[in-house]
């Protein structure tokens, strides 16, 4: 392994990306078989063109709509919950803080982790970061098993539940625009990865994949955050 510091270097480098420079196939394995592909795990002509869809979303003018607002309010959460606890598992809560960030802004949808960490999809989020590191680590695709391969570690029902629960939202969320209920509101994230589908652009399954691992970005960061650590 190599750890670049140099920025000029690391720009050289992600010059490269994605042909020459690309991430373990491992992981992008993983990510896959979880029903989970995007950008984050595209290499080679599929990152090219998703990045160049995905990314423009996630310019700094958007940023500033798109996150400010949800940082405030899960930081405010957050603040309040420390303040009345002689015990902080700051690690922890910073994670799901995370998570509850990334919800709101992606997908305008609360889940408000912080206060309900027991709650179904934080468990779900959670226990797919354990099984997609499970995977990453496993000599052998086991999950390619026929019928039973994707139940042996239960990556099959945690991932349905959050695949469901985009498509869901989703559905939602295009039954309000027909409705014209979000008519006075600033176009959303969502709205925007939305169009790029119904444009073609974007194909069904990738558009919901790509929204997935942005809602499950915190937790696969720290696969190849924990990947990189090993491999130095």
């Amino acid at each position: 392994w190599i750890v670049l510091c140099n920025a000029e270097t690391i720009m050289e480098v992600m010059k490269l990306r994605p042909y020459k420079v690309r991430r373990a196939t491992m992981i992008e394995k993983a990510i896959d078989s979880m029903g989970f592909g995007g950008v984050f795990s595209a290499e080679g002509h599929q990152w090219k063109q998703e990045r160049r869809i995905v990314a423009p979303s996630l310019n700094r003018k958007n940023i500033v709509d798109y996150f400010f607002p949800a940082i405030k309010i899960v930081t405010k959460r957050l603040i309040t919950k420390w303040k009345t606890q002689e015990i902080v598992v700051a690690n922890r809560d910073i994670s799901i803080s995370a998570l509850d960030i990334i919800a709101l802004t992606i997908l305008g949808m609360d889940f408000d982790t912080l206060n309900n960490p027991n709650s179904l999809v934080s468990r779900d989020v959670f226990a797919i970061f354990e099984i997609v590191m499970l995977r990453v680590m496993s000599p052998l695709p086991y999950w390619n098993i026929p019928v039973i391969g994707q139940r042996l570690d239960g990556g099959k029902y945690h991932s349905e539940r959050v695949l469901d629960t985009i498509k869901d939202l989703i559905k939602d969320y295009r039954q309000r625009v027909a409705n014209r209920e979000q008519r006075h509101e600033r176009k959303k994230f969502l709205e925007k990865v939305l169009a790029l589908e119904e444009s073609s652009i974007l194909k069904q399954d990738r558009m919901v994949g790509n929204l997935a691992i942005l809602i499950l970005a915190e937790q696969i960061h720290q696969v190849t955050h924990f990947l990189s650590v090993c491999g130095s």
